[in-house]
């Protein structure tokens, strides 16, 4: 069934859940049938795996969901109890992998939530600095009301490096350290 979650084609997938094929079979990455539905946002698919059997909790689901702006997807596997901010292989967040992926209507999604915005990946980085290496003025101020660490990694470097003045400005309003670069 992992070839035809990967290649998108749900109606054999669920005819093979039908047939009683595993659900949880991975790929050499680790990853699951699930996790390739959660990216391609078959909601209905999604939820049949799961009533199969399906690990909701298999490595990386939520950011794939995240990263696609599958926001039913999100919902649905967070009422399915997993975590806000689960980290996947690479350290990142399903916020942080919508900040990345400019999905912003999941970054407000995990803002009500409440996740953890000050969680950084493998390589240090925060949700704050996808958005800031973005521009996004708007999303850096919901992220600094919601409590983001203004002085994380790289955020008013690479803020100033692509010329957002007004995204470095609002860091600096917020008491970023100027001393505080890549």
């Amino acid at each position: 069934m992992l070839p035809e979650a990967r290649e998108g084609n749900h109606q054999l997938c669920e005819e093979l859940l039908e047939k009683n094929a595993d659900p949880n079979l991975t790929d050499k990455k680790g990853r699951t049938p699930l996790y390739f539905v959660c990216s391609s946002g078959n909601n209905s698919l999604v939820e049949n795996l799961i009533s199969k059997g399906a690990n909701v909790h298999a490595e990386g689901c939520l950011q794939a969901a995240s990263q696609h702006g599958h926001l039913s997807i999100c919902k649905f596997l967070v009422s399915q109890g997993v975590n806000k901010d689960s980290q996947d292989r690479n350290g990142r967040t399903p916020i942080s992998v919508a900040a990345q992926n400019r999905q912003y209507n999941i970054c407000d999604y995990f803002l009500q939530l409440g996740a953890n915005i000050n969680l950084f990946d493998n390589n240090n980085i925060s949700p704050l600095y996808h958005l800031c290496e973005d521009g996004n003025l708007g999303m850096v101020e919901k992220f600094i009301a919601a409590g983001a660490n203004v002085n994380a990694d790289g955020c008013l470097q690479i803020a100033m490096d692509l010329y957002y003045n007004d995204v470095a400005q609002t860091l600096l309003k917020h008491h970023c350290d100027v001393n505080k670069v890549g």
